[in-house]
């Protein structure tokens, strides 16, 4: 049978028991949503997490109907709103993550973004399309996650130490479109910036040995190829690994290349001991043979 594209599927494998592949939640329902400019007043600040806030779905942004309106003087757009705004969801962490690894993941949000995450948050009720707070309890604190600056590439940050299990715990991200000059694009000139998370978000639950989830929000499996030819092809996958356990343990990277149509092609493994804490690197070659050779009108397969 002819290969006409790869499909490769790694596995991570302990000790002969394979490690459950990483879940994926979409977690894009039931923000809030209140957009600024907010008061200066430090005393008067911690009101504004309080009272309603717009119930929204992401992708969001909050520049989709201003960024249409045009200055009467000119042709650039000078209207929009600039500044700070506030997204907030609440959640349970399901009890059986206890143990596990989580993390966030944001495939984009426009500019600069801090992200926090509050133990103990106010009661929330949905009322006629908005979110109210209950202000009449003490809001529990915000403790800081992490911090990107970037509109354009995604980025991870891990929750796991930070979440109390079984229980309401709340992220809550603060955004600024403001235009910043170690941010590209600097200003607004010339390419405005829709503020907002525009993008979707995930949750991210791995074991504690697991491939990387947080390697520039990556898959953690970089493949590529070389000596291509109609006999065979050489294939190389760049797997990186974390151990977040106190011991070595030995692991097996179980990958698989599939034809097109489903069948398997070629499989290889390789062992490796993987050393407590930090990343690695596990590089695994897979020959090839008789590839088809991928023509752009009549075989290109995405």
């Amino acid at each position: 049978m002819n290969f006409k594209a790869v499909i490769t599927l790694t596995f991570l494998t302990i000790l002969a028991a394979i490690v459950s592949a990483r879940e994926i939640i979409p977690f894009n329902q039931e923000w809030a949503f209140k957009k600024g400019p907010f008061t200066s007043d430090v005393l008067q600040y911690g009101t504004i997490f309080s009272g309603p806030w717009q119930s929204i779905t992401v992708p969001h942004t909050w520049n989709a109907k201003d960024m249409q309106v045009r200055n009467d003087r000119f042709t650039s757009n000078e209207k929009f709103y600039v500044g700070d705004a506030y997204y907030r969801k609440t959640f349970v962490p399901e009890s059986s993550w206890d143990g596990k690894r989580v993390f966030i993941k944001f495939e984009g949000v426009n500019t600069n973004t801090e992200v926090y995450l509050n133990n103990s948050p106010l009661p929330v009720k949905k009322e006629k399309g908005n979110m109210v707070y209950d202000g009449s309890v003490i809001n529990g604190n915000y403790q800081i996650v992490g911090r990107h600056q970037g509109g354009y590439s995604a980025f991870v940050l891990e929750l796991t130490n930070m979440l109390k299990f079984g229980v309401e715990n709340e992220i809550l991200v603060k955004v600024s479109n403001e235009a910043t000059p170690q941010v590209i694009p600097v200003n607004h000139t010339l390419f405005p910036m829709y503020g907002g998370i525009y993008r979707p978000v995930q949750l991210i639950v791995t074991d504690k040995i697991n491939i990387a989830v947080s390697d520039y929000a990556s898959s953690g499996i970089y493949i590529s190829q070389k000596e291509v030819n109609k006999k065979s092809a050489d294939i190389t996958l760049k797997v990186k690994l974390e151990n977040k356990t106190p011991e070595m343990r030995d692991v097996q990277i179980v990958s698989t290349i599939f034809e097109q149509g489903g069948a398997v092609k070629v499989k290889g493994v390789k062992k490796h001991r993987l050393l407590p804490q930090g990343r690695q690197e596990v590089v695994q070659d897979i020959r090839i043979t008789n590839p088809r050779m991928a023509r752009l009108r009549r075989s290109l397969f995405v």
